[in-house]
């Protein structure tokens, strides 16, 4: 299995200090930087799924570099990033920083131990891939929400299960996902059914919207997004 704590420690570190959308993955077209229309898109979608406002506490899990979670800042009160890479936070604090965001050093599966506060909203952006359904499970249980009327949690970009083969659309593709999936490196982590989104998110209170990426995104054909909220 790929130890992710590893691969993100030592993925940034290919590129420049500037090359944000690359540190985090955050390519199209051969590798090539996100479109800022299409980074547009993303911010857009999320602020409107958790109708994200001027009263919100936002916490960012997985927040990478910061690229996005500066961008969130701009329409709440205030957002704490966490992520377990020390250099995706070192470059997060030097270059995606103001005075309504501060990024934690620290595990998402470990949130008890690195935060000391609720949040009214909750995010994880293309990120669950790399947690099993345990991993989510305690996520779960260790999120620090606040007030139930006002808490939502997006999980947004999951990796669909159904449309793996949109993705891997080629003879030559699924032969290289299958090779990666038998030795237990594969690139993309794991695919997610809603199935089981549905029953994690019952087993801890909440019930699961799901819902198709913005069209617009060139990942709509094998993503989509689910909200959680308290029942």
């Amino acid at each position: 299995m790929i130890d992710w704590r590893e691969y993100w420690d030592e993925f940034p570190k290919g590129f420049t200090d500037g090359d944000f959308c690359r540190q985090v993955g955050r390519t199209a077209n051969g590798g090539k930087p996100t479109p800022a229309a299409e980074i547009e898109s993303v911010i857009d979608e999320i602020v409107s799924l958790l109708e994200l406002g001027p009263r919100d506490r936002l916490l960012d899990l997985c927040c990478g570099n910061g690229l996005l979670t500066a961008r969130f800042a701009e329409h709440c009160q205030e957002v704490v990033g966490v992520d377990f890479s020390e250099p995706m936070i070192r470059i997060a604090r030097e270059h995606h920083c103001s005075s309504n965001i501060e990024y934690v050093e620290g595990s998402v599966l470990e949130l008890d131990r690195c935060l000391d506060r609720t949040f009214d909203k909750i995010c994880m952006v293309e990120s669950l891939a790399y947690f099993s359904p345990d991993g989510l499970s305690q996520i779960l249980r260790g999120a620090p929400v606040g007030d139930a009327r006002r808490t939502a949690l997006l999980f947004s970009g999951v990796l669909d299960d159904e449309a793996k083969w949109s993705f891997f659309n080629t003879p030559e593709r699924r032969a290289v996902y299958e090779q990666q999936q038998r030795q237990g490196n594969e690139i993309m982590g794991r695919w997610w059914t809603r199935s089981e989104l549905d029953g994690i998110a019952a087993q801890h209170g909440y019930t699961a919207d799901i819902s198709p990426q913005n069209a617009n995104l060139n990942t709509a054909h094998y993503r989509f997004n689910v909200i959680m909220k308290r029942r």
